[in-house]
């Protein structure tokens, strides 16, 4: 085969295009040191010619890294580079935390044990006499789906901790399965009719749920997130079959949370 030999004066245009290829790198320079801020953006916005893909790319995240490094000197300050609006890996946000002051009740909020911490923190909110009842209460680390579990076989009640719970929230919880140790307890069928004539709810309505289930929508349920708000106010109410209670009906319903 005869070798095809190639004119002599296609080297003039592959020179000039190799030369337009190099001429953006050599950017005017801003006050700071790096590419101005017209010349990123009409780099980054130009587009690509063929057989130059990979070095106008290679050349834009040079660009792109000098605006940056240009962008956080101390001339250049702004809300978005402050540290509360970087987005951490837990290791980072946790020597962040240590660093920040914290409230009171939050100093090492997450050290080893913290969940117990919370918890008594919690409780030192609710006044209801709760250990005359003989339940447990214990604290876990969270649980997906579920807040916490009450097991009147066990006459124990299990929490489970979220690292985004207030100590509020988290007290309003824990009174909420206390108001299911009462019903356990000093429950009985006269009771439960009256707490539903009471509270309006219908009563053929079966007092539980399922086993497992949210109990929101239950007798059941209602009574405890009321007995939640009585001793802890109205932080976090759900209950689906009636409106919180006034001031009146709560003097009222509470008569229902002691012996009987």
């Amino acid at each position: 085969m005869t070798a095809v030999r190639r004119p002599r004066h296609l080297l003039v245009p592959v020179s000039v295009v190799a030369a337009l290829i190099l001429l953006p790198v050599a950017w005017p320079q801003n006050t700071v040191g790096g590419p101005s801020a017209n010349t990123v953006a009409s780099f980054s916005s130009a587009r690509a010619r063929p057989g130059q893909d990979r070095i106008e790319a290679l050349a834009h995240r040079a660009a792109v890294r000098l605006a940056q490094a240009a962008a956080t000197g101390p001339a250049a300050a702004s809300p978005a580079a402050s540290p509360s609006a970087v987005r951490r890996s837990p290791r980072a946000a946790s020597r962040s935390r240590v660093r920040r002051p914290n409230p009171p009740s939050r100093t090492n909020a997450f050290a080893p044990g913290w969940q117990q911490r919370w918890g008594a923190q919690a409780l030192a909110l609710i006044t209801y006499p709760w250990r005359d009842l003989g339940w447990q209460i214990s604290f876990h680390p969270a649980r997906r789906g579920v807040l916490a579990l009450a097991f009147r076989n066990g006459r124990r009640i299990t929490v489970f901790v979220r690292a985004n719970q207030s100590i509020p929230h988290l007290a309003f919880t824990v009174a909420h399965e206390i108001g299911h140790a009462v019903d356990f307890t000093h429950g009985s069928s006269d009771r439960r009719a009256q707490w539903k004539r009471l509270r309006g709810i219908d009563p053929d309505l079966r007092w539980t749920g399922c086993r497992g289930c949210s109990d929101l929508a239950t007798p059941a349920g209602d009574f405890a997130e009321v007995f939640a708000t009585w001793q802890v106010g109205p932080v976090d109410y759900r209950s689906q079959l009636a409106k919180r209670p006034t001031a009146g009906e709560m003097r009222t319903l509470s008569s229902l949370f002691g012996p009987a």
